[in-house]
């Protein structure tokens, strides 16, 4: 999937899947993950709400967005004047503990720019929409690209979405149980921690073809050290 299409999604106001509130499984799952400060990162952002409601719990926030539409949205609808710099292939807009790394995500691994945005102080991922987003050819680069530039003991939360098709299409795209541990099982302990049937409340998705529709949230850790 070429950057264009998410530039042009923004550029039109094609934008049903931006939240106007904080999502509700964040608020009722954030505790299962254990981790109740430090540096969180959330990639494709867009201008989430998510992003102010980290901030309101003292985590430092680091967003990572191709749009820069999305970007200054988010602070011109707050109304604050962030400040802006060039790091490596992004722009990094911040004010107070919201920064938003404005790139293509699969830059990350480039130069030194790691350690200048504190990746290494991650403690927590929160993947609301950024896997479902990624055709299938994507996901492994995707979740790569993130165990190469953050901590390992970083903790993962992931909102998922999970359905029958009969035709492809997306984004959204159906990120099933099992892709879930074939992308993450193998060097994290992966935890399903809540699943709601939104089959009803997805008619675009019946339309597809899809008879059941989930969503599943996940809580990854490292997985335990084993004893020598």
């Amino acid at each position: 999937m070429e950057p264009k299409y998410w530039e042009r999604r923004w550029a039109d106001g094609e934008t049903g899947f931006h939240r106007l509130t904080v999502n509700p499984y964040l608020e009722r799952n954030l505790g299962f993950t254990g981790v109740h400060g430090g540096r969180v990162l959330v990639p494709l952002c867009g201008k989430s709400m998510d992003l102010d409601y980290f901030a309101s719990l003292g985590f430092e926030v680091l967003g990572v967005e191709l749009s820069e539409i999305a970007v200054r949205q988010f602070f011109d609808e707050r109304g604050l004047s962030p400040t802006v710099r060039r790091v490596g292939a992004f722009e990094v807009y911040a004010h107070g503990p919201v920064s938003i790394a404005c790139g293509d995500l699969f830059s990350l691994p480039e130069g030194d720019l790691v350690g200048i945005l504190a990746f290494d102080r991650v403690t927590l991922v929160y993947d609301r929409a950024a896997l479902i987003a990624l055709p299938p050819e994507l996901r492994t680069r995707y979740v790569e690209t993130l165990r190469r530039v953050l901590p390992s003991s970083a903790v993962y939360l992931l909102l998922s979405l999970a359905f029958d098709e009969t035709e492809r299409g997306g984004p959204p795209f159906s990120v099933t149980r099992d892709e879930v541990m074939k992308q993450y099982g193998g060097w994290r302990e992966v935890r399903c921690v809540e699943t709601v049937d939104i089959t009803s409340e997805s008619p675009k998705l019946v339309e597809r073809g899809a008879t059941v529709v989930r969503e599943d949230v996940y809580v990854m850790r490292p997985l335990p050290s084993v004893p020598s």
